[in-house]
């Protein structure tokens, strides 16, 4: 994985040279913390969801 940019708040980031393995890893990480309670982990897992979802191999 390789952080190819990141604003200026150091909030927002862009990631480069992430394997499927390291995607689901922080998708599935995201989808517990989320179900724990956390409204942002759900909404990072539910947008890598929805990106995953229209992946074409």
């Amino acid at each position: 994985m390789k952080i190819m940019k990141m604003k200026g708040d150091k909030k927002e980031f862009a990631i480069a040279s992430l394997t499927f393995t390291e995607l689901k890893i922080i998708k599935d990480a995201c989808e517990l913390f989320g179900q724990q309670g956390s409204a942002r982990a759900a909404e990072i897992f539910a947008e890598i969801d929805r990106q995953m979802n229209q992946i074409t191999i």
